[in-house]
Order: C-alpha cells, then sequence, then structure tokens
C-alpha cells in the first residue's frame, strides 16, 4: 500500500560518520514516501531508500539506498550507500516509525 505523505522524512539521530542529526526530505517520487507490504516491514522511498525485511531482528536482509525519494546525504551518492548503518545490508536492533493524527 502506498502512501504519498508531502510532509515525509528520514531523520538520523547517529549514524557511522558521526554527523549531528540530519533530517533528508524528500525531493522527488513522493507517491513512494512510505509504503507497507504484508511480506516485510516499513519501506520509505522509490527504490527503497530505506527498507525494513520481514524478520528483521534475526537477519541481514534489511537496506538501505541513497537518494531515490529522499535527498542524498552530504558525501554520498544515489544509490547502495551505508550512510546509517556503515554498510547497505543490516540487522537492525530497533526500530521506530511516527506519524501525526490530526490536521
Amino acid at each position: 500500500q502506498l502512501l504519498a505523505a508531502s510532509k515525509a522524512f528520514i531523520f538520523s539521530l547517529y549514524n557511522k560518520d558521526g554527523y549531528n542529526p540530519v533530517k533528508l526530505t524528500q525531493y522527488r517520487n513522493q507517491q513512494y514516501a512510505m509504503y507497507s507490504c504484508s511480506n516485510s516491514g516499513p519501506r520509505f522511498g522509490n527504490g527503497n531508500d530505506i527498507y525494513i525485511s520481514n524478520n528483521a531482528l534475526s537477519n541481514s536482509a534489511s537496506y538501505t539506498k541513497c537518494g531515490y525519494t529522499y535527498s542524498v546525504p552530504t558525501g554520498y551518492s544515489v544509490g547502495n550507500c551505508g550512510f546509517f548503518t556503515g554498510g547497505q545490508y543490516f540487522s537492525p536492533t530497533d526500530i521506530e516509525v511516527f506519524y501525526e493524527i490530526g490536521n
């Protein structure tokens, strides 16, 4: 299920480069801001800027790709990147997704 969310963004509190907290905003493909799938966790961005796999805590199939919907972090280019975790594939220890209800 695709969810176009014009105000959606990805926020990194911590990343492998030690940058201060970074907010990555949408710059294209807004119709893919976020979406859910019955056989995986949440996905963010066309091309899966962030993809959380099914049973993510027990495998390393989750991954990140930079710049398909959300802005590219400084020092990175569109495509496979390790901005968030140091590598393209990872096994998350904690996942938090927030959304606003109301106006």
